[in-house]
C-alpha cells in the first residue's frame, strides 16, 4: 500500500503559518498596550513625586512651574488613556482573528487525523488478506504434500 499522503497538506500549512503570523501581529498589539500601561504608571509616579516636591516651596515662580508640568501630565496621561482605550479594542480584534485562525487550522488537522485513521484501518485490511492468502496457502500446500 501507498504511503500516507494528505491532499490538504499544503492548505493546512498555509493555515498554520496563518495562525502563527496571527499570534505575531496580537503579540505586538499586546506589546503596544503594555506600553502604553507602563508609560501611565510612570506619569503616575511622576505626578506624585512633583506633588509631594511642591510642599514648602514659597517661591512662586517655581510653584507656577510645578502646576504646569503636573497639568502637562495630567494632559499626557489623558492621551495615554484613550491611546490605551484604542490599543485595548485592536488587542481584541487581534485576538478575535487568532481565533478564528486556529479553529481554521483544528479543522484541518481533525480532517487530517481521520484520514489518517481511514488510511491506517485500509493499511491493516489489506495486511490482514494478505496474511490470510499465506496462511491458506500453507495450509493447501501442506494438504497436498500429505
Amino acid at each position: 500500500m501507498k504511503k500516507f499522503a494528505f491532499k490538504l497538506q499544503k492548505l493546512l500549512e498555509l493555515r498554520q503559518f496563518e495562525e502563527d503570523k496571527a499570534k505575531a501581529v496580537l503579540a505586538q498589539a499586546i506589546g503596544v498596550a503594555e506600553g502604553l500601561k507602563a508609560e501611565l504608571r510612570q506619569i503616575a509616579e511622576d505626578r506624585a513625586a512633583t506633588n509631594a516636591s511642591r510642599s514648602g516651596l514659597a517661591d512662586p515662580v517655581t510653584m507656577q512651574a510645578i502646576e504646569r508640568y503636573i497639568i502637562r501630565l495630567d494632559t499626557r496621561r489623558e492621551q495615554a488613556l484613550q491611546e490605551l482605550a484604542q490599543a485595548e479594542l485592536v488587542v481584541e480584534e487581534k485576538r478575535a482573528i487568532l481565533a478564528e485562525a486556529v479553529k481554521q487550522r483544528k479543522i484541518l488537522e481533525k480532517l487530517r487525523e481521520n484520514k489518517y485513521a481511514e488510511w491506517k484501518k485500509e493499511r491493516q485490511k489489506e495486511d490482514d488478506k494478505i496474511l490470510d492468502d499465506i496462511v491458506t496457502a500453507k495450509a493447501a500446500a501442506l494438504r497436498t504434500t500429505l
